[in-house]
């Protein structure tokens, strides 16, 4: 289960992006639940190269962790604000043909799994781009919890060490253009709107309102005295 409050306001936060792009990140099985601060240092020089400053604009990412009988598997979900997650591969035209299109796509994942690899301090690594078009259920499984109940009590491995290790670790972020995270309960109010001109989410300078104002109040209580 996903909390409401919180699934509406990271919702409502993913379809403020202009380019919204569904990236999951994974690390090699360990037996060791300390895994998951290795992946989350990973994460921390991922988001300080290149790639990373000048083609996402922001984001949330949530840390994941599963066990299906082969250790501890930690791994990423994020969903950034991306128009083309690559630098060394040239972006898709419209008059592209489909073949060299998927070709692009294809280099494009093998550049952002090479700096992955990288940041791992691994020789390869896995990891999966896919443009977001339904965003209520990719925030589903952006959002979900780290870990599902039902794979701790079936965990074939001690489950208090990685709880111990969850307790002290933050499993969701935002970044960038998506922190600090805007509210919906703030952007939905109504604008107020000018009485004289009908204008509406105008900014007029402290200066000119005060001037204005205290017009307006001369002109209800009479002429104006020196």
């Amino acid at each position: 289960m996903i909390s409401a409050q919180r699934l509406q306001r990271w919702s409502h936060a993913i379809r403020k992006m202009q380019w919204p792009l569904f990236v999951t990140l994974t690390m090699p099985n360990s037996l060791d639940p300390e895994s998951i601060r290795h992946l989350k240092n990973a994460w921390s020089r991922l988001r300080k190269r290149k790639l990373m400053m000048e083609k996402v604009r922001g984001g949330v990412a949530t840390f994941e962790i599963t066990n299906k009988g082969k250790g501890w598997h930690p791994h990423i979900h994020a969903v950034m604000d991306c128009r083309w997650l690559s630098i060394h591969v040239p972006e898709p035209l419209r008059t592209d043909p489909s073949h060299i299109v998927k070709q692009k796509c294809e280099l494009a994942q093998k550049e952002l799994s090479s700096h992955w690899a990288q940041c791992l301090r691994e020789e390869e690594a896995v990891v999966w781009i896919q443009r977001v078009k339904q965003v209520d259920s990719m925030a589903k499984e952006v959002l979900k919890y780290c870990m599902k109940g039902s794979e701790l009590v079936s965990s074939p491995d001690p489950v208090a060490p990685l709880l111990n290790v969850l307790r002290r670790t933050r499993m969701l972020a935002g970044w960038g253009s998506l922190y600090p995270l805007p509210s919906p309960d703030e952007e939905d109010q109504p604008s107020v709107e000018c009485p004289n001109c009908n204008a509406t989410k105008s900014f007029v300078p402290e200066e000119v309102a005060a001037f204005i104002t205290r017009r307006q109040d001369s002109t209800q209580v009479g002429p104006y005295r020196a």
